[in-house]
């Protein structure tokens, strides 16, 4: 019976994994994502599934340092575009960029 619940246990987390969605960006046009995308080798959106609800976070890549961004609610359909801005609020955005150049300096 012990083995069971874990068996059951681990088969929701799969499951509620399978439901992510990953997409990568490529381009913003405002202040700071346009820029935060230009130095980053790459940027990731994560949206899951729950409950009825979409949340999503944003992790973004650079000379193998990672940025990741709190989990956020997702309130309607929208571009990709439109989605960075809201799984990754402004100042978090803007802190994010000011990081990348304290850690890797002025160019890339």
């Amino acid at each position: 019976m012990f083995k069971f619940k874990y068996l059951v246990l681990l088969m929701t987390i799969i499951t509620q994994l399978s439901f992510a969605e990953e997409r990568v960006v490529e381009s913003a046009k405002n202040y700071p994502y346009k820029n935060l995308i230009a130095r980053a080798q790459l940027v990731t959106l994560f949206i899951n599934d729950k409950h009825d609800e979409q949340y999503c976070n944003v992790e973004i890549t650079l000379n193998k340092k990672v940025w990741k961004s709190d989990t956020t609610k997702i309130i309607s359909d929208a571009s990709t575009e439109t989605l960075l801005e809201q799984c990754l609020p402004y100042e978090s955005a803007k802190i994010m960029l000011s990081q990348s150049y304290v850690q890797f300096g002025q160019g890339l």
